[in-house]
């Protein structure tokens, strides 16, 4: 008898709605031909640094598959989530909504 496992493969809600806002505006701007600021992706890529960082140190205690931030030290949950916020404000940024 075969089991089975409802919505295994199935975005969360939380992720399909953040992808419908994100996906709105990236479409509008593309249609109206938008420029997009040099300086966004600066802050996001500080953003993805920092955020990479604090993943790395939870990797090092061999903790491979984890969501948040429950392995982190103090330190570390503080560059995870500035690497988060500089990621979403280098968004806005890059695409003129600051």
């Amino acid at each position: 008898m075969k089991s089975k496992v409802l919505g295994e493969n199935k975005f969360s809600k939380a992720f399909e709605i953040l992808f419908v806002l994100q996906a709105v505006p990236l479409i509008y701007f593309h249609a109206k031909n938008a420029q997009v600021s040099p300086v966004g992706f600066i802050v996001i890529l500080l953003g993805f640094i920092l955020f990479l960082i604090a993943k790395i140190s939870v990797i090092k205690k061999q903790h491979y598959f984890t969501f948040g931030c429950d392995n982190m030290s103090k330190a570390m949950m503080i560059s995870y989530f500035f690497g988060y916020a500089l990621m979403i404000i280098g968004y806005l940024v890059t695409f003129s909504f600051l």
